[in-house]
């Protein structure tokens, strides 16, 4: 008889539509299962694992494609400390959590999760105490606020003691005390983790039953490349080095310790034998493209260069994206160095295109801005350039609805002018409301000031709410701009950068562009020369994605309420309900189709 883990990452759900609804965590449970939650039991618990899928949030990782790096790297950390055991990966989508649990149960079900998906997890906390399974639960959410495990989990359960949380990352000491815990049935109610990244950790697969990685829908979009591109290529992710020393007010990392945020590196030989472990056998369009996932590649330093230089030298046909800060563009040659090692795209955060914003965020580039007496957009206009010289493509994310946002009319705004500077300078636009992260400086400020949309932290209200925290839409009440207001600029600067044409157009120019200033490899190749011009075209293509993201989460599905909707009902302000009545209506009438 085999012994096993489960590995889930839970997808999240529209819950943000309960509120007003549901009053305890079982009104959730039953929303979720289609079930009677008065019937749950221990003989029944794995008919409530089963989930209405229609009922899902689209996020980001369903529409571009790649897996929960997290969860991958938490199941190999298992898979090292408990060899004897099978480490099953579930994601609620490709393979279900009910799916993977056998008749005999798993020692554990381990569960990381984000805040967005946070409610989701819960119930399935609860619904597996149930049936007596171990739950260790951890994650970014549970890191920055442990208290709510206790909350929505602990204080609902049969059997509290089977449940654990890892608040910091799960390390391998971590891992280990966990395990012996669970062999001698006495899990501790929490563990400390401190170490984010860990060599060697990639090599153990032996043990490890993988999901089908998925396939990018969001190319399915295209017309006549689209269905090809979206079974042809897999995006890969890997990470160099993790941890931020940063302390932004707006991000959930900053409610970490700083022990459990501090920057660690893995060796540039480790990382680089990782990457050519996808192309052991060859390279081809499923094991090339890579997302490197540090917060901020610059945070490497010396060690990202070392890293930048074994990647030219070694024999590796890859190109990669990852985010970094805009600084880089003020250092050409490590520009040029990461576009020889196979760069094709930045992800890179502006934030706003207003001096007082910036300085209100607290960006870094301020200094350099004033110190230029250039105006944000001519000072960003000469940044775009150098890095788009180097072959580079950018994907500018923007926050929406900060303090000097304007908004005049439904065609006069900040969202227009973001967008318009986007299309002109032939980047692809990430738009984010201006959203309260949990267990952040200003999530906290809200829940005292009272700014929070939805309630007390500890409510029904709050723990549904969490679903906004994938930053589609604010939840923050009027201060300036209303909620409304805020997530109609967002939405309309992603409707406009969204559109076929221009991200074919920029896909095209960055192409080009792509093609003129070649990878290392490509130098003295031409077939490797078109590989990157194709990379370039390709890498620009997620500019679908964050419309259609929006899109989602803006329009009401069967039972559940568009955030238009929502948004307009609870507007005050009647010159603003005025300018968005017509608008509206659209949303509403396609809302009376679904609902009839």
């Amino acid at each position: 008889m085999v012994n096993y883990h489960v590995v889930h990452n839970p997808p999240s759900f529209e819950t943000i539509s309960l509120i007003g609804k549901a009053t305890t965590v079982f009104d959730l449970i039953a929303w979720l299962s289609d079930k009677n939650k008065e019937k749950l039991n221990k003989n029944n618990f794995m008919e409530f694992l089963n989930r209405d899928l229609s009922k899902q949030r689209q996020g980001m990782a369903e529409t571009m494609g790649f897996e929960n790096h997290a969860s991958i790297y938490i199941a190999k950390q298992i898979a090292r400390k408990d060899k004897h055991s099978e480490i099953i990966l579930t994601d609620g989508r490709k393979r279900k959590l009910s799916d993977a649990i056998k008749k005999q149960k798993p020692k554990a079900v381990w569960i990381t999760c984000l805040s967005s998906n946070f409610a989701s997890a819960v119930a399935d906390a609860i619904v597996l105490n149930h049936g007596k399974i171990p739950v260790i639960i951890g994650g970014i959410h549970v890191s920055v606020s442990p208290e709510d495990v206790d909350t929505y989990i602990r204080n609902q359960v049969p059997y509290p003691k089977l449940i654990s949380i890892v608040q910091g990352p799960a390390d391998s000491d971590v891992i280990k005390k966990i395990i012996l815990d669970l062999n001698k049935n006495k899990l501790k109610k929490s563990y400390v983790g401190l170490r984010t990244i860990e060599n060697g950790v990639w090599k153990q697969t032996k043990n490890i039953s993988f999901i089908e990685k998925r396939n990018p829908k969001i190319f399915k979009k295209l017309p006549i490349i689209g269905s090809w591109l979206s079974k042809n290529i897999i995006i890969n992710s890997a990470v160099p080095y993790s941890g931020c020393p940063y302390n932004c007010s707006f991000c959930s990392i900053s409610g970490l310790l700083r022990s459990q945020r501090k920057f660690i590196m893995r060796t540039p030989k480790d990382f680089v034998e990782e990457l050519e472990s996808y192309q052991k056998n060859k390279p081809n369009l499923k094991n090339r493209y890579f997302l490197f996932l540090p917060d901020n590649l610059l945070l490497g330093g010396k060690k990202l260069e070392e890293i930048l230089d074994l990647i030219i030298k070694s024999n590796l046909k890859i190109n990669w994206t990852a985010q970094v800060s805009i600084n880089v563009a003020e250092n050409e040659k490590l520009l040029k160095k990461m576009r020889a090692a196979g760069c094709s795209q930045l992800f890179i955060g502006f934030e706003s295109l207003d001096i007082r914003n910036l300085k209100f965020v607290n960006k870094n580039i301020v200094r350099n801005i004033e110190k230029s007496r250039l105006n944000v957009k001519d000072y960003y206009s000469n940044l775009i350039k150098k890095i788009q010289n180097q072959g580079i493509g950018i994907v500018a994310s923007f926050i929406i609805g900060l303090p000097y946002d304007k908004f005049i009319s439904l065609n006069n705004h900040t969202g227009k002018d973001i967008a318009d500077f986007c299309i002109k300078h032939k980047i692809i636009l990430q738009p984010s409301s201006y959203t309260y992260l949990p267990g952040s400086q200003d999530f906290k400020k809200a829940q005292k000031n009272k700014t929070f949309i939805y309630g007390r932290k500890g409510s029904i209200e709050y723990l549904l709410s969490l679903s906004s925290a994938d930053l589609t839409e604010t939840n923050k009440t009027s201060q300036g701009l209303s909620p409304l207001v805020v997530s109609y600029m967002a939405y309309d600067s992603a409707e406009k950068t969204g559109t076929l044409k221009n991200i074919i157009k920029i896909a095209l120019h960055i192409s080009k562009k792509s093609f003129q200033y070649p990878t290392q490899r490509a130098k003295t190749s031409f077939k490797e020369r078109v590989h990157d011009s194709f990379f370039g075209f390709f890498s620009q293509l997620f500019g679908f994605q964050y419309y259609y993201q929006m899109k989602a989460a803006a329009y009401p599905k069967k039972d559940i309420d568009g955030f238009f909707e929502r948004f307009y009902e609870i507007e005050k302000n009647k010159k603003t309900k005025k300018i968005f009545k017509n608008y509206t209506e659209r949303f509403k009438r396609f809302s009376f189709l679904l609902k009839a």
